[in-house]
């Protein structure tokens, strides 16, 4: 508990606008097992691939700039029908859940949304701070990493170019 917590303050407290590269770029989509909001189902990151861009989107409920990314991806959400987009936090299943309600992600077929229980993909990408987004293309190869707040018409851009 005290882990999580220092987790989500230090994620509200560095949530920003960084846009570096990765050193990851051309790497296979991560596995992380996410727990899903009925609490007792597990996805793996490498099963919401579904032959089209993969786009993992890790935030913070409490991440002004996390909430803002969510809203633009959401208005934009037709163009995004040929993506699978799923949103992992290492927040409480609790406040997980209420983001999801919030912005009513499971109306979404091409949305998975869970908490990452081991913090494998905050690991993975040694993370210091929230928004973080990767974009995997239809090879599974990590194409590009946004560390802090990016738009939907970025991401689709990215997704579009190849």
């Amino acid at each position: 508990m005290k882990y999580s917590l220092l987790l989500v303050l230090l994620f509200v407290i560095s949530c920003g606008e960084h846009i570096p590269l990765s050193g990851k770029e051309g790497e296979l989509i991560p596995s992380v097992n996410l727990l899903l909001m009925d609490s007792s189902s597990v996805i793996n990151t490498r099963t919401v691939y579904k032959s089209g861009p993969t786009v993992l989107f890790f935030f913070s409920p409490y991440c002004p700039y996390c909430r803002h990314e969510t809203e633009s991806i959401l208005k934009s959400i037709n163009k995004f029908k040929n993506v699978q987009i799923c949103f992992l936090s290492v927040s409480s299943l609790n406040e997980v859940r209420d983001f999801s309600r919030n912005y009513k992600l499971t109306q979404y077929s091409n949305i998975q949304i869970g908490v990452d229980t081991a913090a494998s993909y905050l690991k993975y990408f040694s993370i210091d701070h929230v928004p973080h987004t990767s974009i995997y293309l239809h090879d599974m190869r990590l194409r590009r990493v946004f560390s802090g707040g990016v738009d939907a018409d970025k991401i689709l851009s990215i997704i579009n170019d190849n």
